[in-house]
Parts: structure tokens; sequence; C-alpha cells
């Protein structure tokens, strides 16, 4: 179909059917508009999307801070090994430090202010940090 010179001369890319989703490892079948030379169309190509033997990619690690909030002790776990924990105020200073081993640990913040507070977990998959609230 001609629709007349509209200043465009590159293929451009169509609204994906299933935005967001990456279908995976195949051959899949990709439909885009275009404008060139004045002219516009629908054109069909092929991708094919291989697997990639070298890149390790980690799934996120769930990290749990409860009760939330709390009064005094929060109960933190994850499915990673804890090597230790720190607990800092808004202002980001350290308060208090607690090492640990295995995927849960206890740390009681009973004599700390109500207020917000961060929980810095290290441990054998690499750092995560949550908030939890002191009332």
């Amino acid at each position: 179909m001609c629709a007349g010179n509209r200043g465009k001369d590159q293929p451009g890319g169509g609204p994906s059917p299933h935005p967001g989703v990456v279908p995976g490892v195949g051959t899949f079948p990709i439909t885009y508009s275009y404008t060139q030379n004045g002219c516009t169309g629908t054109a069909v190509t092929n991708i094919t999307v291989s697997a990639c033997a070298s890149i390790e990619e980690e799934a996120e690690q769930t990290l749990l801070l409860y009760p939330n909030p709390t009064k005094d002790k929060v109960n933190i776990s994850g499915d990673f090994t804890l090597q230790s924990v720190q607990l800092y105020d808004v202002q980001g200073r350290l308060l208090q430090t607690q090492l640990a081993d295995g995927n849960q640990t206890v740390l009681d913040i009973a004599l700390q202010s109500n207020g917000v507070y961060f929980i810095k977990v290290t441990s054998d998959k690499g750092i995560k940090v949550g908030k939890i609230v002191k009332e």
C-alpha cells in the first residue's frame, strides 16, 4: 500500500503481541510494519534464539524480615547461608552487627528507638538490604 511520502525511509518495528515476554530458545516469527520511500507495508521475518552457555544468571535471592513492623525481635531468613547482619538507621549509621550461620537468625532491636531501619544481610550469595519498622 502506497500512502505518499511521509519522510520515513527506515523500516520501523511494530508492537509486540506479547510485550515483555521472552519466549526462550527456538525460531520465532517477528511481524513489523514500516514506511519506506513513501510506501507502507508489513513484513515477517524469523529470528533464532539460541542458548548462551557462557553467562550464568542467578535467580533473585529471597530475603524475609518479619514481623514488620516489630516491637523487638526481627526474624531474618532467606534461601542462602547468612554470614552477617547489620542494622542501619535512615542516616546510614551502623547501629548493630551480628554474625550468623545458617539460613535464619534473629536480631533483637528492642533497645532501638521507634522508626525506620535498614537491615543489610551478607550471605554466600552476596548482599541484600531490607527495610524494617520498629514501633
